[in-house]
């Protein structure tokens, strides 16, 4: 009896269990209907997928012939760590449209802990907006930009080729270091490892200035430099290699051509606008060159408009360098004809002008007597900003040229004076034995005196003493230049007295006067003219 009651409680308990798992089942089964009602006719209306999607991608799948998988307007997101889209302690990505308050943020973005990059427009509902890259971090100083190429997609392995901080510096190809000091440039770019093949050029950095619309001044780049305390260098360029130019410059302008424009507006010790210097080194050596090819009669290779300072000047001369060589002759008639004078510059704004007296010609008259030592010249007239505003013409003259036929004429004034010497001691030797070799005598056998002119050399005038013998006729004082011509005749009447003669009745120069009684020259002195 008690094992039939055993059994009824057995299967009355059975019984509600097996109620109580029927109830569970047919909650389970509405629970799957309405999940794949849901999935059927909710979920698919969302989302549309035709064909198998991939649950890994080892290679890229290369374009696709027909649609694989389409999301509906909105955004995708995942959720790869953390408890929530958080800036601090997740990691996750957000693509298409985000709402972010008053701004619709559109593209993608990706998240790790304190740090994010994103791709798109900040607000699409601005019509003025512009695509950008942005990254956000928290630690400044390793939130930077890098920009990596690799040659493996599976591969993590990958070349830095440029990286950008977040102050805007870039660097283009790899960061260098030079003792403790690093690079910090702005924008730097290592053209090393691409140099091109044999024979090629390498361009570090090209820059096409060449807008659509044309503006009044283009610059293909634009530095300045204010930030040092000590030293502000707008641009630091090292060459190196057997054949270096730092900085080579080309300029086609239609109108006007400046390959370097400098300009130095302070320095309360030093302005230099251009400094150039050669260090230990051989050969043939230049700190600034200049050179015009081509060029016409108003073409300089340097043009200083002021005063010019040299510790050494050199000009061509070689024997090889020239043709048709003359002998320059007959100068001093030449040089006669020039005017020296001394004068002031005026105070002129289209020239600088030195304000110390000066020595020299006039050049208009100066061309008349040597007109290939002279050259007409145009300059260019700027103002405060380089501007050209007018032109300024004006003769000037080529002193160094000068030098020869100066020269020349202290030749030909030797050769004159040599010849008189000549003369004189013959005539020393024929009329006067008596007298030493090196004075003309002052008295003779007959009596007659002559003194030497005082004063002498003058510019004036002066006064000669003379004294003939007794019964002496047909006696004059007589002048001769140094070519033995005669200049001035002085008829003597009394036994002694004196003459006066003028500088302007004899002229400039050295001369010879003479005591002649009856046509025979008795005794001669030199006189001098200023």
């Amino acid at each position: 009896m008690l094992i039939l009651l055993n059994k009824i409680q057995f299967l009355s308990n059975f019984n509600k269990i097996n109620a109580k798992k029927i109830k569970i089942m047919k909650k389970t089964l509405l629970f799957i209907t309405l999940l794949s009602a849901y999935l059927m006719f909710g979920q698919a209306t969302t989302n549309q997928s035709v064909g198998t999607v991939n649950s890994s991608i080892t290679n890229p799948t290369g374009p696709q012939a027909s649609e694989i998988f389409r999301f509906r307007a909105g955004n995708v997101t995942q959720l790869d760590d953390g408890s929530n889209f958080t800036f601090n302690n997740s990691r996750w990505f957000a693509l298409g449209r985000v709402p972010t308050g008053s701004q619709s943020v559109y593209g993608l973005r990706f998240q790790i802990p304190n740090k994010s990059l994103t791709f798109g427009y900040q607000n699409i509902n601005n019509a003025n907006d512009k695509p950008r890259i942005q990254w956000i971090g928290s630690d400044a100083s390793s939130n930077d930009l890098e920009f990596r190429v690799a040659n493996s997609f599976t591969s993590t392995n990958s070349t830095l080729v440029a990286t950008m901080d977040n102050e805007g510096s870039t660097t283009f190809g790899r960061v260098r270091s030079i003792g403790a000091f690093s690079s910090l440039a702005r924008v730097e770019i290592d053209n090393i490892s691409r140099g091109g093949l044999k024979g090629s050029t390498a361009t570090g950095l090209k820059i096409n200035s060449d807008p659509i619309s044309k503006s009044n001044t283009c610059r293909g780049i634009d530095i300045t430099s204010n930030a040092g305390n000590i030293f502000n260098i707008g641009g630091n360029i090292l060459t190196q290699g057997p054949n270096s130019t730092g900085l080579n410059l080309q300029t086609s302008g239609t109108n006007r051509s400046i390959g370097i424009s400098s300009r130095v507006t302070s320095g309360s010790n030093e302005k230099i606008a251009v400094f150039g210097s050669t260090f230990l080194t051989s050969g043939f050596d230049a700190a600034i060159y200049g050179e015009v090819s081509l060029g016409g009669s108003n073409s300089f290779a340097g043009y200083f408009d002021g005063n010019v300072f040299t510790t050494g000047s050199y000009l061509p001369s070689d024997r090889k360098l020239k043709e048709n060589v003359k002998e320059e002759t007959n100068v001093l008639e030449r040089l006669a004809l020039l005017r020296p004078i001394t004068y002031d510059y005026k105070i002129m704004s289209e020239i600088s002008l030195s304000d110390k007296k000066q020595h020299g010609f006039i050049s208009q008259e100066f061309a008349e007597v040597f007109p290939e030592l002279t050259l007409d010249i145009t300059k260019p007239v700027f103002d405060k900003e380089g501007n050209t505003t007018s032109k300024f013409s004006f003769k000037s003259i080529n002193y160094t040229g000068m030098i020869s036929i100066l020269t020349a004429a202290v030749n030909e004034l030797n050769d004159e004076v040599k010849l008189l010497k000549e003369e004189l001691a013959e005539l020393k030797g024929q009329k006067l034995s008596k007298e030493s070799n090196n004075e003309l005598s002052t008295e003779n056998s007959t009596g007659a005196q002559l003194e030497q002119n005082i004063p002498n050399p003058f510019t004036d005038r002066t006064t000669i003493r003379y004294q003939l013998q007794e019964g002496a006729s047909d006696a004059s004082l007589m002048v001769f230049d140094m070519n033995g011509r005669i200049v001035r005749e002085f008829k003597l009447s009394n036994k002694s007295g004196e003459i006066t003669i003028n500088a302007s009745q004899i002229g400039k120069g050295m001369f010879i006067y003479s005591l002649v009684l009856n046509g025979q020259e008795l005794i001669s002195k030199r006189m001098i003219i200023k």
